[in-house]
């Protein structure tokens, strides 16, 4: 007998189509979130890992990676400079690809981060002048 997998909706879909009107309850109970900033780089750290550091402060919003997130963070740098570095095993490209996936950072893994997108403001988007926004 083969079984059929449950297609799962979204929270916002949810939301949308008035699930926790009859049921609050239900609503997906969600993390603490800190406002704290990621920081600077562990003293500890190399030239290579602290450029990988920056680079990490440049290229992910600042909602994404913020204070908790520090022990991950500093893994991922490792093993990030040892893979420039071409001195990493199967195993720490494993994890790095790993923690990729944690921070959002593909294109199919930043529809996990949906929850922290803000809406564009019609100043924002380009194509507004064309639209009755």
């Amino acid at each position: 007998m083969a079984y059929q997998r449950v297609k799962r909706s979204s929270e916002e879909t949810k939301e949308l189509a008035g699930a926790f009107v009859k049921h609050p309850e239900r609503r997906k109970k969600r993390a603490p979130k800190t406002q704290q900033m990621l920081g600077e780089p562990p003293d500890w750290f190399n030239d290579a890992e602290r450029l990988v550091w920056a680079e990490i402060q440049v290229n992910y919003p600042p909602e994404v990676l913020v204070r908790s997130d520090r022990h991950s963070t500093e893994m991922y740098c490792q093993l990030f400079a040892k893979f420039r570095a071409d001195d990493y095993t199967s195993a720490d490209l494993a994890q790095m690809v790993k923690l990729i996936q944690m921070f959002g950072g593909t294109p199919a893994d930043r529809v996990r981060l949906a929850g922290l997108a803000t809406e564009t403001k019609p100043e924002d988007n380009p194509y507004s002048e064309f639209t009755n926004q």
